[in-house]
């Protein structure tokens, strides 16, 4: 994403939003995903991938022998209006590779491919991408570490409800604490300034977790948007630490 190395492209093996129009292939990456991931993390198979929302753009890249997915990752480029110059952040969404085909350097290849992309979009909007944030599993830190990202410290993260009851706007998955691994644009930094994480954030969970208006009742999304904006996030701010720094894990 930024901060990496880009290793050679294997074009007659790689997919991405940009060149399939095969909706069987792209369901076949989304049957990857749903392998190891649960139907409520994902968006409808239908609807996968989700292209561009509100000045947000998704990208799905995949690995293929063939017509074999053997890995697959999303991830989400999305401007920071809050900034005062034209910056964007990176949010990692999913990554998986198929059993058997792990420790092959797929996901790597994923990454350095989703570099590209996300280059080459921030390039065409003038823009720059100054953050990658993961939401990462506990059993996962270690390969986002092995890819240069470090684990936020000091900070109460947590990530919101995927889904909501369309009606009564009630949690379908409750708040779960999870590791927030990010990588900056200069490998050698030792923190993230604190406003720009706060921002960073904000963004990824209006992108993320905050549900489209017209799926839910008024009285549903209210519930739900309290939920996310007058408890989740002001208890992530309020766990910022005062210095004006966040620092990172070496």
């Amino acid at each position: 994403m930024i901060g990496a190395v880009a290793e050679p492209r294997a074009e007659d093996a790689m997919i991405t939003t940009e060149r399939v129009g095969d909706r069987a292939r792209l369901d076949a990456v989304h049957a990857l995903l749903r392998s190891e991931f649960a139907a409520s993390e994902l968006e409808a198979q239908e609807s996968f991938p989700v292209r561009e929302v509100a000045g947000a753009r998704r990208f799905a890249v995949a690995r293929l022998a063939g017509d074999r997915v053997l890995a697959a990752l999303t991830c989400d480029y999305i401007p920071l209006v809050t900034q005062r110059e034209p910056v964007a952040v990176i949010g990692g969404g999913h990554i998986v590779t198929a059993p058997g085909e792990r420790g092959r350097g797929h996901a790597r290849m994923l990454l350095a491919r989703a570099e590209e992309l996300v280059f080459a979009e921030a390039a065409a909007r003038g823009e720059r991408p100054v953050l990658a944030l993961v939401e990462s599993r506990p059993e996962t830190t270690a390969f986002w570490a092995r890819n240069g990202f470090r684990q936020v410290e000091h900070v109460r993260y947590v990530q919101p409800p995927m889904r909501v009851d369309r009606l009564t706007g009630r949690p379908l998955t409750p708040p779960r604490p999870h590791p927030l691994m990010a990588r900056t644009a200069d490998p050698a930094a030792t923190a993230i300034p604190a406003r720009l994480l706060a921002d960073a954030v904000h963004a990824l969970w209006r992108h993320w977790y905050e549900p489209p208006a017209l799926t839910l009742t008024p009285a549903a999304r209210a519930r739900a948007s309290t939920l996310l904006w007058a408890d989740l996030y002001p208890a992530f701010i309020a766990s910022l630490p005062a210095a004006g720094e966040v620092p990172l894990a070496p």
